[in-house]
């Protein structure tokens, strides 16, 4: 069978181009539409043959793109036919109606496909709205048009519309298909080297490392969905960015384009910045009035490091766009796939930027005409800029692919635009890293919602006053269960006073450090309620620590005393302090007092210290007022919501501040202490059985050791009843599934809090909250009551939503200071929340996400 013969063009790099990406996609995006409004007395058959005469002196209106299954890219084949016009007569509608009917019959011709390959070639559609107004709506694939295209092709229509009746005819214009050969040719010429060598010579690679804050879409996605948030500026703006160009002889585009590049490197964190900008492709007279896809995206860079002034990154964007348009005809997207730079279904410039400027309307014959709105799609995306500038007004349109991002996410982006370049124009000599980004709607949102102060409460009592309470109120209630052994209310208040009555006695007094060296046991129970009996600051030191942290803690400390076991006292370093063993002492403990000491110790004395590693591996010891610890206790007793009587779980060590959450919200209001000692803790079977067996209805755990626990045959009974409190490192969404699957009942709660902001200060409940990125981590939550949290730039500005930024801490659970080292009284802390991980960094979503 003969091969088919067919004579046609060679498609353009462009064409080539828009090709490529047409066939990664199903969706109609790659189109240049615009609607106009058209006033004065049309004669409808003339404005048909005017465009008629206007799509017969352009071929590429009337060009096909023929394929064959050998061929990697069709051919361009001229054809007769001509343009479709539909008209819709919406005279009968009232004003309302008829801007309803305009906004349907506008997105139906959004999702209505071009077939590329064969006609209809491009739509023409005309409303009419009366007998003197009307709205022409054009639409033509982007193999076959730009926006200059458009623009061309309207002042034509009504050019010839005006001058049908006469013999006047333009000069011959200028044929895409030759302009496409003259493209190909170039760019394959010997002597355009210097030219190619200077886009291969671009470092296009760092744009992976651009993603905005809420991007959506995880891996390979195909589909190109475009849509857009429009935003308009009035003439105050205007004026200042006239002014400024002015002053500084830089460009209006310039401007903005600075603006944008600003703005991606704020929100990514990132000094470079790349930027695909609009080139026109018609730098030479002869082709200014050509049709067709000559302009194209090319790729400039921005950077941003250092401390440059807004002016002066504005001088070298300005200096970026002048090259880039220097050197637009030699940019090659083949060149770039041959050297890996793009990547299928990924837009090669993933944030563009385009400006233009458009007259307001202008007057042909008896017609007056005036765009009213444009979509222009030429390339791939994530997110894309257009700025049209029509005398007082700006217009800012943000494009963007609806599968990577929200309206909700793109319209907080156009507000932090249109807030830098306010900022930005008014004090151009400022920093680029102090221009404000933040909105104010969103600085509110930010400030009301999580940086708010809330004074719930005035904490008058310590924290060993409201157990007290207790005692007095259920003396036979069952305070502290280990193993076998158990303690009422009054037996254990008994012991904590004898000893107390002991540590008075041996000089333990307001700010004295007592350190408690003792396993987990409810002796270690007794040696802190005893110590802040007697005014003291108890230090938990942990059983299972190496001797020489021990020996660095016990510097740090001088203690005058030593509470510990006998068995353990031989692993203590040698110090000055006096060691008293309970255990040794028990039978002379039994001798002294039983009645609660009158100790002088108020709400600002130290109640703990507690040791952590210390951002380089030296233990450093946080110090917790009382007000602070009554202040947590508080806060998540309201949280908790649960009965007084409630029984609570301990499964970790005394020597951190994570069972804290356990251990005094149930001595202090009744409830049952369980201690869980190393080995049960460790046995999934073991805890299990223990867990059903006391009807355990809170459980504070780590999220590596609830995993451990997990991963067991059986891992049903392995949670409480009613609240699971995971704390003390990051938590995923997949962990957070697993438990909701074994008790659908009790609530997850995320708590997340340095040792320096007492325990925990933000909470995220998550007994609601879904997430559909199992390995993801767990928003950090809301704070707690009496507790600012702000995510801070590198200037100490409040990032915006989803941004990362540093955790700024202040308020009532704020630690006094480290040992030696009181520098958290200025109310603000960058945590270093995971030990030797160092300083971690949070996005503001963390927080907004609940």
């Amino acid at each position: 069978m003969a091969k088919e013969t067919v004579e046609g063009f060679r498609l353009s790099p462009q064409q080539r181009h828009v090709w490529s990406l047409l066939q990664e996609t199903a969706e109609p995006s790659y189109h240049v539409r615009r609607a106009v409004l058209i006033e004065g007395g049309l004669e409808i058959d003339q404005f048909r043959k005017a465009c008629c005469l206007v799509a017969s002196r352009h071929e590429i209106l009337r060009t096909a793109f023929h394929s064959a299954p050998e061929m990697d890219f069709p051919l361009q084949v001229v054809t007769s036919l001509e343009p479709v016009i539909v008209e819709f007569n919406l005279q009968a509608l009232s004003h309302d109606e008829q801007q309803l009917e305009l906004k349907s019959l506008c997105t139906r011709l959004r999702q209505q496909s071009l077939i590329p390959e064969s006609g209809p070639l491009f739509f023409l559609s005309l409303v009419k709205l009366s007998s003197t107004s009307h709205y022409l709506l054009l639409d033509v694939p982007a193999l076959r048009a730009d926006a200059r295209t458009l623009d061309l092709l309207v002042n034509d229509i009504g050019r010839a519309y005006a001058n049908l009746q006469s013999d006047d005819d333009d000069e011959e214009a200028p044929q895409y298909a030759d302009l496409s050969e003259w493209q190909s040719d170039l760019l394959e010429a010997g002597e355009t080297g210097s030219g190619r060598q200077h886009w291969q010579r671009q470092d296009f690679s760092i744009q992976t490392n651009l993603k905005l804050p809420d991007e959506m879409r995880a891996g390979h996605c195909t589909d190109f969905v475009v849509r857009r948030i429009t935003i308009a500026n009035g003439s105050e703006v205007i004026v200042e960015i006239d002014r400024l160009a002015e002053q500084h002889d830089i460009s209006a585009e310039g401007i903005l384009l600075t603006c944008w590049q600003i703005l991606l490197g704020r929100l990514t964190r990132q000094d470079w910045v790349v930027v695909g900008i609009a080139c026109d492709g018609r730098e030479y007279p002869e082709l200014r009035q050509a049709y067709g896809p000559l302009s194209k995206y090319v790729p400039i860079q921005s950077d941003q490091s250092g401390e440059k002034a807004f002016i002066d990154l504005c001088r070298q964007t300005c200096a970026s766009i002048e090259k880039a348009c220097e050197w637009q005809e030699f940019f090659s997207w083949e060149d770039l796939k041959a050297a890996g730079a793009e990547h299928s279904g990924e837009p090669f410039c993933h944030f563009c930027f385009d400006f233009e400027v458009r007259p307001t309307a202008h007057s042909i014959g008896n017609l007056r005409l005036s765009a009213e709105s444009e979509y222009i799609c030429t390339d791939r995306f994530k997110i894309k800029l257009s700025c049209v500038r029509r005398e007082d007004l700006l217009t800012l349109d943000f494009h963007y692919d609806a599968n990577i991002f929200s309206p909700a996410a793109v319209s907080r982006l156009s507000e932090e635009f249109r807030t830098l370049l306010k900022n930005a124009v008014e004090e151009p000599l400022c920093r680029n890293g102090q221009l404000q980004i933040v909105g104010q709607a969103e600085q509110e949102q930010l400030l009301t919602i999580f940086g708010r102060l809330r004074q719930t409460r005035r904490l008058e009592n310590c924290l060993h006053h409201l157990f007290e309470a207790q005692v007095e109120r259920v003396p036979k209630q069952t305070a502290v269960i280990f193993e076998t052994q158990s303690l009422s209310y009054a037996q254990l208040n008994a012991r904590a006073n004898q000893l107390a009555h002991r540590l008075l006695r041996l000089g333990v007094g307001p700010e004295v450090q007592v350190p408690l060296f003792m396993e987990r046991s409810p002796e270690m129970v007794v040696g802190m309620l005893a110590v802040m009996k007697a005014g003291g600051a108890y230090v938990p030191f942990d059983s299972m620590q190496p001797s020489e942290r021990l020996r660095l803690m016990l510097n740090d400390i001088d203690p005058l005393v030593i509470v510990t076991q006998q068995h353990l006292a031989a692993l203590l370093p040698k110090c000055a302090a006096q060691i008293l063993c309970l255990d040794e002492e028990q039978e002379s403990l039994n001798k002294e007092s039983i009645e609660n000491p009158r100790a002088f110790v108020t709400d600002s004395n130290l109640a703990y210290v507690l040791f952590t590693s210390g951002s380089t591996g030296k233990p450093k010891g946080v110090a917790i007022e009382h007000r602070q610890l009554i202040n947590y206790f508080h806060e998540i007793v309201s949280i908790l919501r649960l009965e007084p009587e409630a029984a609570y779980a301990m499964v970790s060590s005394f020597g951190t501040d994570l069972a804290n959450t356990v251990i005094f919200p149930s001595l202090c209001r009744g409830g049952s202490l369980h201690i869980i000692s190393p080995e049960r803790s460790a046995d999934p079977i073991a805890l299990a059985a223990y867990l059903r067996k006391w009807r355990i209805d809170c459980l504070k755990i780590t999220p590596t050791h609830l995993n451990a626990l997990l991963k067991s045959a059986s891992p049903g009974g392995l949670l409480p009843r009613q609240r699971l409190v995971i704390g003390g490192e990051p938590l995923t969404w997949n962990l957070v599934e697993k438990v909701r699957l074994l008790a659908p009942d009790s609530w997850v709660i995320n708590h997340y809090g340095p040792t320096e902001t007492t325990v925990g200060v933000l909470i995220a409940d998550l007994s609601k909250e879904r997430n559909v990125a199992p390995d993801s981590t767990v928003p950090i939550g809301r704070p707690i009551g009496n507790t600012q949290v702000y995510i801070l730039d590198e200037e100490l500005q409040l990032v915006p939503l989803g941004v990362v930024g540093e955790l700024y801490i202040g308020g009532g659970g704020l630690a006094r200071g480290y040992l030696h080292k009181p520098e958290l009284t200025a109310e603000r802390f960058v945590p270093h929340p995971y030990g030797e991980q160092g300083e971690r960094l949070y996005r503001s979503g963390d927080l907004a996400r609940l």
